[in-house]
């Protein structure tokens, strides 16, 4: 049981680690200009 315990640990921090990835790259996305290339 505390074996599957770790791996959902594990498990939900890297959905963490995806999910403010995807953050940055939406502000990244919406901060984007052409002029500023």
């Amino acid at each position: 049981m505390d074996a599957t315990f770790d791996d959902f640990r594990i498990f939900v921090k890297i959905t963490e680690k995806l999910r403010n990835a995807q953050a940055l790259l939406r502000k990244d996305a919406e901060d984007f200009d052409w002029e500023n290339l």
